[in-house]
């Protein structure tokens, strides 16, 4: 087994189950820690975050935990060369959690006026295939969270809008679990994510996995 000291930027709903993302805090680089499930598309099972606490205790790990984490191996899948394949109980122990303050050691995020190569919330297979990277970080302006009806399966998706760099991105869906229609924020750092598989018309939707309010929410 191999070993990391990782700081888990996203525990993001996937499958119904979890997508776990976050930094090597030794390389700078970012990693993508994913199972052998192919049923769920390689997410994490609730047994798969859990770490035992000095009480004894298990609890899951969140956003901004520092933790050390177990891997077996690299398991590169087409544009996302973070991927970790890990086994049954990956996280050996949580170091300590840092603040949203403190991601800034460890983050340089800055506005773009592009995400994974365009603003759009989608990109091409054939541009996806250029890009060697799943994961992309930056700082937003007037990030605003909606929930916009699917008429195909009778419910709503979370999604956002915000501004970065002066261009304004649209309809992004959004993964991260606390996120709720109606919520808005001045500033943030968001993860994006791509993918790992075509939805519709040979592309790849791009998705927050995780936002960082940098400010108190206001009223929308």
């Amino acid at each position: 087994m191999n070993e990391i000291r990782m700081l888990v930027l996203t525990k993001s709903t996937k499958n119904r189950n979890y997508c776990v993302a976050g930094i090597d805090v030794d390389t700078g680089k970012y990693v993508r820690l994913v199972s052998d499930d192919k049923e769920t598309n390689g997410a994490l099972s609730r047994t798969q975050v859990l770490y035992e606490a000095p009480n004894g205790q298990n609890y899951e790990i969140v956003p901004l935990d520092f933790v050390k984490v177990s891997y077996i191996s690299q398991q590169v899948l087409y544009h996302q060369t973070e991927n970790l394949l890990v086994g049954d109980k990956p996280v050996i122990c949580r170091i300590k959690r840092i603040s949203t303050d403190q991601l800034y050691t460890y983050l340089h995020p800055e506005e773009k006026n592009a995400v994974f190569k365009n603003s759009n919330n989608k990109i091409s297979f054939e541009e996806a295939a250029g890009i060697h990277h799943s994961l992309e970080t930056l700082l937003v302006n007037d990030l605003r969270i909606y929930v916009k009806d699917d008429a195909e399966k009778g419910s709503g998706k979370i999604k956002a809008d915000f501004h970065s760099a002066g261009v304004s991105y649209s309809g992004f869906s959004v993964t991260d679990p606390k996120m709720k229609n109606g919520d808005r924020f001045s500033r943030a750092i968001i993860v994006v994510s791509i993918a790992e598989k075509t939805f519709y018309n040979n592309q790849y939707y791009k998705f927050i996995a995780k936002v960082f309010p940098l400010e108190e929410s206001v009223q929308s």
